[in-house]
């Protein structure tokens, strides 16, 4: 037996089927359940992994440097130059950016290939410029305030943890807004014409409700639902299938709640193209 610790806990539910329920594991495998922390302050840069119900880890990153001294090679910024160099706050911003871009260069190969949302822990002028010099474009519009340094590891996770909420809502809230655009041709909240498109392939986007059971069975061929008044052993969760089948042809599936859905539906899905009428 494998056992696996999940980073939400589903609702307690019994299902008997030919196939899996699929539905109540969604939140968990199609939304972050971690984010990278990076503490930018003058007196020292960590960059930390963290994670929902588990501790945080900080990575030990080769060339990242210790503090703005150390990438700058200036014991202070706050000494005058000698004559004919840059003075005091003109200076001190060009140090700083110095110090950003080595912090932005160092950790740049640790986000390779990742789709893992990132966010900023920092104060101005630092928190402006490392964006300026960013690449990575997961990087959270929203930060961390405050001056970092003082904060624990623990302390930037508890922080982070509550943005991963709220980048989830404004994912599920951005297609809601395209379900707008694109409907009717497009966009469709009904179930039939859902399970339809999940099995010829064309659903782009879908979103859930992850509490609903719509009992019954969908065609294997063409999708076509068959409505059942009861759950039982013989049928499983139309909304469940659907979701199954966007899954497996690529689309973006997420859970959501009913009141987010539009008109209180089990689902909203948005296609890749123009699906036309269904030949009943």
């Amino acid at each position: 037996m494998r056992m696996f610790r999940l980073p939400n806990s589903p609702k307690p539910l019994a299902e008997v089927a030919d196939r899996l329920h699929l539905k109540p594991l969604i939140r968990a495998m199609t939304s972050p359940h971690d984010i990278f922390v990076l503490e930018l302050a003058e007196e020292s840069v960590r960059l930390i992994h963290a994670f929902v119900n588990f501790p945080p880890v900080r990575l030990q990153i080769p060339d990242l440097p210790g503090n703005a001294e150390q990438a700058t090679q200036r014991p202070s910024f706050h000494v005058r130059a000698p004559r004919g160099r840059l003075q005091n706050l003109e200076g001190e911003k060009v140090l700083l950016h110095k110090y950003a871009r080595k912090v932005e260069q160092a950790i740049h190969n640790v986000f390779a290939g990742l789709n893992t949302p990132l966010v900023v822990a920092a104060e101005e002028p630092l928190a402006s410029m490392y964006r300026s010099l960013n690449s990575y474009p997961r990087l959270a519009d929203e930060m961390i305030e405050g001056n970092p340094d003082q904060k624990t590891d623990a302390e930037l996770e508890d922080t982070a943890i509550p943005i991963l909420d709220r980048l989830y809502s404004r994912e599920v809230k951005a297609v809601i807004a395209l379900y707008d655009q694109l409907k009717p041709r497009r966009a469709t909240t009904d179930v039939s014409y859902a399970a339809h498109a999940a099995t010829a392939g064309a659903v782009e986007q879908l979103l859930v409700d992850l509490d609903a059971v719509v009992p019954g069975l969908v065609g294997d061929v063409d999708g076509s639902v068959i409505y059942s008044a009861s759950d039982n052993a013989e049928t499983y969760s139309v909304v469940d299938e659907v979701a199954r089948r966007a899954l497996s042809t690529g689309a973006r599936v997420l859970g959501a709640r009913r009141e987010e859905l539009p008109d209180r539906a089990p689902l909203t899905a948005t296609l890749r193209y123009d699906f036309g009428l269904i030949q009943s």
